[in-house]
């Protein structure tokens, strides 16, 4: 009788300390859990105020640059004015052109949207139809018609930094003037580095 009562005891401690042991688990997963959900609905909600502080600092930003790049891109065309001289124009005079106008690159493009002639040897000759998703809808109906057309701040074909973009046609041509500014070094300029480490949340 006593061997019995010991074992009922030890199974009733054993059955007693599992059920604790369950509840315990349980209680400490859901509140890990619980709290696993709320850092990251904490995390989410810092990542889209950031993204939105960035994005309403950039588009600041933008509107500055877009106050110089039109105007500019829309000059080169006096200088610009037919495709033979756009296209015959050495890297060297075209650079000179694009700093005089507060520009860091011009590129021409023909009607089949080939660069053939630029300030960037590494981009001459690029189809940008075959390199630039979207190209050919973003700048068919600017041919020919003197509009320009400002892009938002992209990274460029070959990952070298972060532009904006400008592209013009003079009135009855066949040919389009791009234009680009380093969005980093016009922030850096004219707002300091700090400001564009702070804005990228670079070190």
């Amino acid at each position: 009788m006593k061997n019995q009562f010991i074992f009922n005891l030890i199974v009733s401690l054993l059955i007693s300390c599992t059920i604790i042991a369950m509840v315990t688990g349980w209680y400490s997963w859901y509140a890990v859990s619980d709290l696993w959900n709320v850092q990251q609905k904490g995390i989410l909600r810092q990542g889209q105020t950031t993204l939105r502080q960035l994005e309403s600092a950039l588009a600041t930003f933008e509107k500055e640059i877009d106050e110089i790049g039109i105007p500019a891109t829309r000059d080169l065309s006096q200088i610009l004015d037919t495709y033979e001289i756009a296209s015959t124009m050495s890297a060297s005079e075209l650079a000179e052109l694009a700093a005089d106008k507060g520009l860091d690159h011009i590129f021409i493009i023909n009607r089949d949207g080939v660069v053939t002639n630029t300030t960037l040897e590494s981009e001459r000759n690029n189809n940008l139809r075959e390199v630039c998703p979207g190209f050919t809808k973003l700048t068919s109906e600017l041919y020919g018609r003197g509009q320009c057309l400002s892009t938002t701040a992209r990274f460029s074909s070959t990952g070298s930094g972060l532009y904006k973009y400008f592209y013009y046609s003079p009135i009855g041509s066949s040919y389009l003037i791009e234009t680009a500014i380093d969005v980093r070094a016009y922030i850096s300029k004219e707002h300091g580095e700090m400001r564009f480490r702070e804005l990228f949340m670079l070190p």
